[in-house]
């Protein structure tokens, strides 16, 4: 009896969970730190995203103010430069030059005056933007004129830029054109003339059209001409002539090859150049003076009416009618 209620005991005593034993859990906890980094870093990203559209639209705006501002400014100078400006010619400037050959000296393809077979040669190299040159030209050209129509010399201008006065490339660039439609030297001395009126808004392309119209030159072709790649290649043979004789300012004028030391004084310069042509040993031949345009004039008399006469009857042509027998 004993032997099997132990057995019955041992049989029902089996161990039970104690109350007090947490329970192993069988899934893992969900990472709430992972989504969370997560979310910052979206949002870290939306806001990088944004700031670089911020800035590309700053840029843009940007862009478009500087475009906007540039537009207006070539707009500007474009109206300012096409204005009608004033072109005064000086008095006299045709007249000056009037019965005077201009060719171009066929050593170096640059506007000449005068005899091109005269006995001096005299070249300069001058700048319209230059006002030492302006007082050479002031000083000189009224002895010189006097000279070449002498026939004593011809005179060829190698127009070059430098100088302090704006746009002296376009202004040598004109005088050219001008020498094409056979006025360089009227040209030259009314850019010397601007040059002391208007200093540094002397050389405005709208003047220098105007100053082309006043002394009766074709103005489209004068347009055509100041922009176009053969002027510019004349232009350039003009500045490569200079630098083949290492010349680094303006003026600088040549007799004969020998480069004049007298400065302003038209005494000095008159002197040198008589020198040069007694040494040539050759004979000038004066210019033609022109003959100015007379009017002409009809010298036609007018017609006079002739009265008809008639005799008053003499005695003597009555007696003889009365003496005449009938028939």
């Amino acid at each position: 009896m004993s032997n099997s209620k132990k057995k019955s005991g041992a049989s029902g005593s089996g161990k039970k969970p104690s109350p007090s034993q947490p329970t192993t859990p069988t899934k893992p906890i969900t990472t709430t730190t992972s989504t969370t980094t997560a979310s910052n870093a979206r949002a870290t990203k939306e806001r990088r995203e944004e700031r670089k559209q911020q800035e590309r639209r700053q840029r843009n705006t940007a862009l478009v103010i500087v475009a906007v501002v540039l537009v207006v400014v070539v707009a500007g100078i474009y109206l300012i430069s096409n204005l009608p400006q004033e072109a005064p010619i000086p008095d006299g400037t045709i007249e000056r030059y009037a019965g005077i050959p201009q060719t171009t000296n066929l050593g170096n393809g640059m506007p000449m005056l005068g005899d091109p077979n005269a006995p001096v040669q005299v070249v300069s190299y001058t700048s319209y933007a230059c006002p030492s040159c302006k007082d050479f030209h002031n000083a000189v050209t009224d002895v010189m004129l006097k000279l070449i129509r002498e026939g004593i010399m011809s005179y060829t201008i190698v127009p070059q830029e430098n100088g302090e006065i704006p746009n002296g490339n376009g202004a040598a660039r004109g005088a050219l054109c001008a020498a094409a439609q056979g006025k360089f030297f009227e040209y030259s001395d009314v850019l010397f003339s601007w040059q002391e009126i208007y200093a540094n808004q002397a050389f405005s392309q709208a003047r220098m059209f105007a100053g082309a119209d006043a002394l009766g030159m074709d103005v489209g072709q004068f347009r055509s001409c100041i922009g176009s790649s053969d002027t510019y290649a004349l232009y350039n043979r003009a500045s490569d002539l200079r630098l083949q004789l290492g010349i680094t300012g303006t003026p600088r004028t040549f007799i004969q090859g020998t480069e004049y030391t007298g400065g302003n004084s038209p005494s000095m310069f008159e002197a040198q150049v008589r020198q040069a042509y007694q040494q040539s040993g050759r004979t000038a031949v004066p210019l033609a003076t022109p003959v100015p345009d007379v009017p002409s004039v009809d010298v036609t008399p007018d017609a006079t009416p002739v009265d008809e006469f008639t005799p008053e009857p003499t005695a003597e042509m009555t007696a003889e009618a009365e003496s005449t027998p009938e028939s």
